[in-house]
C-alpha cells in the first residue's frame, strides 16, 4: 500500500511558517535579529550585534548596509521590520538613528522585502502590554516568549522584539 503524502505527525506547513528580519537601528550598534514563527512558537533563527568602527558616516552607514544584505542572503526571511525613530531632545541622535533606518531599508528594498515600521512604543505594548516599559521588562518578556536567555545587548532583545511585535500582527 502506498502511504498518503501528508504525514499527520507533521502537520507543520511551510504556510505556517513566517520569517522576519527585526532591526533596531544605531549607528554605533545595530541590533538585528531573524525570528521564525512557527504556529505558536518563536524560534530565533540568529541575532546579533552590527557595531562601527571609528570612521566616516559614509563608511559605518556602508558597513551597515553590506552586513544587512549578507544577513538577508543567508537567512531569507519574508520582509524587515524595523523600529522607527521617536522625538527626543537629542536631534542628533535622532538624525543618525535615521540614517541608518534609511540604509537598512534600502538594504530590504534591494533584496525586494517589504518595510514594516513600528514605534518604540507600540513594540513596547505588543510585548510587555505597555507602551512605556522600561528595556528590562521587554528583554525579560521577550525571554519568556522565546523560551531562551538573551545574551548581549539590550540592541538585541530589542531587534528580537521588533521582529515579534511584526509577527503577532499577522
Amino acid at each position: 500500500m502506498t502511504p498518503y503524502p501528508y504525514d499527520s505527525t507533521n502537520a507543520m506547513n511551510e504556510r505556517d511558517k513566517v520569517r522576519v528580519i527585526g532591526i533596531d537601528p544605531g549607528l554605533q550598534r545595530t541590533g538585528y535579529a531573524v525570528v521564525e514563527k512557527r504556529g505558536n512558537d518563536f524560534l530565533i533563527i540568529t541575532s546579533g550585534l552590527l557595531t562601527t568602527k571609528k570612521t566616516s558616516v559614509s563608511k559605518k552607514l556602508l558597513s551597515i548596509f553590506n552586513r544587512i544584505i549578507n544577513v538577508i542572503e543567508d537567512h531569507s526571511p519574508s520582509c524587515l521590520a524595523v523600529e522607527a525613530g521617536f522625538y527626543s531632545k537629542n536631534v542628533d541622535s535622532l538624525v543618525k538613528m535615521s540614517q541608518v533606518k534609511g540604509v537598512v531599508m534600502l538594504a530590504a528594498s534591494k533584496k525586494g522585502l517589504e518595510v514594516f515600521e513600528y514605534s518604540p512604543t507600540a513594540v513596547k505594548s505588543a510585548i510587555v502590554g505597555r507602551g512605556r516599559a522600561a528595556k528590562e521588562q521587554v528583554k525579560y518578556m521577550v525571554e519568556q516568549m522565546i523560551n531562551k536567555e538573551i545574551k548581549g545587548s539590550f540592541d538585541i532583545s530589542d531587534a528580537i522584539a521588533v521582529a515579534i511585535c511584526h509577527l503577532q500582527s499577522l
